[in-house]
């Protein structure tokens, strides 16, 4: 009884095992500690382009044919303006422009496209739809046109520019007192200048 009695004492008093310690990951040498993280920027997008172009074409001259008349030089000058309108990507412009030489005043709206949308040189047709006076004409034809020509880009915004356009114009009666050219009229026109986009 006696001994019963001590071995139930002394497992009493030998309590319960101690707990494990935490888990614990010890820091790395001072040589492989990783630094903040980092950031890297994001990549930087191309910079937009202009959609408004002021395009000015002052060097140029025109030659006039028609029945009456026959092949004759109406302008030794002839200058344009136009505005031109593109979009942020593609070669398709729309244009508004007018023509002046010392007889002729000539207003259109045209469908321009540039090949090579990517490269500094783009070559590039057009066909327009407008309406012109014609030297001593007091009243207006309508006209069509169709041109081609090449745009050299210096910078993203900023070109020289070359074209050849044809043009005709409407027929009037033979018996319009105003009608000075007859039936049958064209014009060639050559034309340099250079244009920047906003």
């Amino acid at each position: 009884m006696t001994l019963t009695a001590a071995a139930l004492a002394l497992s009493l008093a030998q309590g319960y095992p101690p707990y494990p310690p935490p888990d614990y990951t010890p820091p790395p040498p001072p040589g492989q500690r990783q630094g903040p993280p980092r950031y890297y920027p994001a990549p930087q997008q191309p910079m937009p382009r202009g959609l408004v172009a002021l395009v000015f074409m002052p060097i140029g001259s025109s030659t006039l044919s028609s029945d009456l008349q026959g092949w004759q030089s109406t302008a030794e000058w002839q200058g344009a303006l136009a505005l031109e309108l593109r979009a942020p990507r593609g070669g398709g412009r729309l244009r508004f422009g007018g023509e002046i030489s010392d007889h002729d005043r000539i207003l259109d709206v045209s469908l321009k496209y540039n090949f090579f949308d990517w490269s500094p040189l783009q070559p590039f047709v057009t066909i327009g739809a407008g309406a012109g006076r014609l030297g001593p004409e007091t009243s207006w034809r309508a006209t069509a046109s169709i041109s081609a020509g090449v745009d050299f880009y210096l910078t993203r915004d900023f070109f020289f520019t070359a074209e050849l356009k044809g043009r005709g114009f409407a027929d009037r009666s033979a018996y319009d007192p105003d009608n000075v050219y007859g039936s049958g009229v064209t014009m060639t026109t050559a034309l340099l200048g250079a244009g920047v986009y906003f």
